[in-house]
């Protein structure tokens, strides 16, 4: 009996051996070059998400999910350029007002309703609806469906951004969206992409599970979670440790280590947001012109860069990136100038300057804020800093309840007009985009005019005047554009980093 259950003893090491040898390819470290890969991915992301109902969301943690649930009919290549998604092919009339789209034919919703061009045609007006949309697609005269899998959209204006506004339009499930009603959708999204909702644990994850039925092939990737972790420091541990697979914008002075660690890899690109300290225009003493020029005057953007990003930025003259079209080559910034700056102070009425806060979140906005504040004391305004999550950040700029507020401005594109037209146009002031409630006639008059206007030069001298009123007028400063970066394990074949945040994990597999 005693060597019987010796042999007993032994099948079942033998057995329990073989069982954690068949999980060795499980694990974070990746595919190993034997047995099967992982098809699981764990995506650590600073802020969670307000809605995953794409047309009702600026949110960027929102931006990094609905990317993966819904398509455009038009998407953005990594060069910028427009190209085909659910929008097969398109053919412009010669005079530049009616787009004709040949739609695919095999797309689906994952809840099994079809994609075809009244689903399309649906979006277009769901879009036209919603404020954080409509502002993209308001040339849209007339809608028609042609056929099937035929739509034609024709402008009221020429309107060169139109093909690439489209691109911020995922495609929804209509009917879902209307039988859930819209804070159930915001929690259940239905879209045709890669990836459907599996699960939303509220603060600590949002999984995703693979669409197999996928019209561009079923993902390799069949699980994403986006693992919700505020704090830049424990996100870096979690790579480190491997409880992440991937983490967006590492801080800056991390990067580093994260450069010499062999089991990881780095990827930045310049982002086509510029990060901005915005002046609420409604509140004393900041309605005055002087006191926001005063302002201007003394923020120091390089100690800024400095401090908040060990030097790995760039210095922002003006609300356009470089990268995108409407920069301006030939503009001229004010200069930082302490003294003028209190000769404008005292000119307002305000010799011994004022007390004011400033609203800012944890990591690199912090440490940006401090600098700012410093800045303030050398003309003798005296500036608290207040701290916020990103939700609460995001709901009191909207409503205007800040007076000095630090965030990325504009809707990443890389048309520079949607950056001008959110940040600064009258009509969009509060949950809209234009958080400063910026912006005067004149100004609204060019940002109007300048998407119709063909005359390349023509055009950019329109550009050129926006940015100095924005300028002249101190609506905000304009303070660097921070390179977008992503970091994740060495195993990864694919990893990107993209301008505006929003990597496509389809794109993804491990090795």
């Amino acid at each position: 009996m005693k060597g019987k259950r010796s042999i007993a003893l032994l099948l079942m090491l033998l057995m329990v051996l073989l069982t954690f040898a068949g999980c060795g390819s499980s694990g974070n470290g990746g595919g190993s070059g034997e047995g099967e890969a992982r098809t699981n991915l764990v995506i650590g992301i600073g802020s969670e998400p307000q809605s995953l109902d794409t047309h009702y969301t600026f949110d960027a943690a929102a931006k990094q999910v609905c990317v993966q649930i819904y398509d455009p009919l038009v998407s953005i290549s990594d060069e910028g350029q427009a190209e085909p998604r659910l929008a097969e092919s398109w053919t412009l009339s010669e005079d530049g007002l009616t787009y004709t789209f040949k739609l695919v034919e095999n797309a689906s919703f994952t809840s099994g309703r079809p994609f075809n061009a009244e689903s399309a045609k649906a979006n277009l007006e769901r879009g036209l609806e919603s404020p954080y949309r409509k502002s993209m697609l308001k040339q849209i005269k007339e809608i028609n469906v042609l056929g099937e899998y035929e739509l034609e959209i024709v402008l009221s204006e020429v309107y060169g951004p139109f093909l690439k506004g489209l691109s911020a339009l995922g495609i929804v499930d209509i009917e879902a969206a209307e039988e859930a009603g819209a804070d159930e959708f915001a929690r259940n999204p239905v879209g045709t992409g890669p990836y459907k909702l599996k699960a939303w644990e509220t603060g600590e994850k949002v999984i995703l599970e693979a669409n197999d039925d996928y019209f561009r092939g079923a993902p390799s990737i069949k699980e994403l979670e986006f693992k919700i972790i505020p704090n830049s420091n424990t996100m870096l541990i979690a790579l480190e440790n491997g409880e992440i697979d991937v983490a967006t914008d590492i801080d800056s002075m991390d990067i580093p280590d994260v450069e010499a660690n062999e089991a990881l890899q780095l990827k930045e690109t310049p982002m086509t947001f510029v990060e901005s300290l915005l002046i609420n225009c409604e509140k004393e003493p900041f309605n005055d012109p002087l006191v926001r020029r005063a302002i201007l005057m003394c923020i120091d953007k390089q100690s800024i860069i400095d401090v908040a990003f060990d030097g790995r930025a760039m210095i922002a003259d003006q609300p356009i990136t470089p990268y995108q079209y409407g920069y301006s080559s030939t503009f001229k910034p004010t200069e930082r100038n302490i003294e003028e700056a209190k000769k404008l102070l005292t000119e307002a009425g305000y010799p011994d300057g004022f007390s004011c806060t400033i609203t800012a979140m944890e990591g690199f906005r912090k440490k940006t804020a401090e600098v700012i504040q410093s800045n303030l004391k050398e003309i003798g305004i005296t500036a608290e800093i207040e701290l916020l999550e990103f939700g609460t950040m995001l709901d009191e700029g909207a409503a205007g309840n800040f007076e000095l507020y630090v965030m990325e401005a504009g809707e990443g594109c890389y048309e520079g007009f949607y950056i001008i037209l959110y940040q600064f146009h009258t009509d969009l002031w509060g949950e809209a985009g234009n958080y400063g409630r910026f912006g005067n006639k004149e100004m609204d008059k060019l940002i109007d005019a300048a998407p119709g206007e063909v005359d390349p030069e023509k055009s950019l001298e329109i550009y050129n005047r926006i940015i100095e009123i924005q300028d002249e007028e101190a609506y905000g400063v304009p303070l660097f554009i921070r390179y977008s970066n992503i970091a994740g394990n060495a195993n990864l074949d694919g990893l990107y980093a993209h301008s505006m945040g929003r990597v496509e994990y389809y794109r993804f597999s491990w090795k």
